[in-house]
């Protein structure tokens, strides 16, 4: 069985441990973060590479977001990303390297593409973490009644 540490909101470490699972096919999920469903906006380019390209996101996580693309970026090439929210005024400058690359239906961004987040300034770090620890604990809420 998989075990990830879980962090409280306010990001302090606790010492619980917590099974993760991929439930949709009965898989063990072996990522170290939860990707969190979020249409943000973001604009990238490779490094070396003056190109800039723009995408809405499909999921992001605290260690890496999932974008679509309209070409196919060769697995290993390192982004420049500024992921655009509504928590801070300026973009969030991240540095990233493409994990893996698939194909996709659909006309306009026929792939998507895993981001893993190599490099990330503190404060940017700290918005991400609120993005995704505030998401994580309303996709946690259940109402009954």
């Amino acid at each position: 069985m998989i075990f990830d540490k879980i962090s409280s909101l306010s990001g302090e470490r606790v010492n619980y441990l917590i099974p993760v699972f991929d439930m949709s096919n009965n898989r063990k999920e072996t990522r170290r973060h939860i990707r969190i469903n979020a249409d943000l906006e973001v604009t990238y380019r490779i490094v070396k590479d003056y190109a800039r390209r723009w995408a809405r996101s499909i999921d992001i996580s605290k260690g890496g977001i999932r974008l679509p693309s309209a070409q196919k970026l060769p697995v290993g090439a390192i982004l420049q990303l500024e992921i655009h929210t509504v928590l801070s005024i300026k973009p969030l400058a991240i540095s990233g390297c493409v994990v893996w690359v698939n194909e996709r239906n659909d006309a306009s961004f026929p792939f998507e593409m895993g981001i893993k987040f190599i490099k990330i300034l503190p404060s940017d770090l700290r918005v991400l973490y609120r993005i995704c620890g505030e998401q994580e604990a309303k996709n946690s809420i259940r109402w009954i009644g």
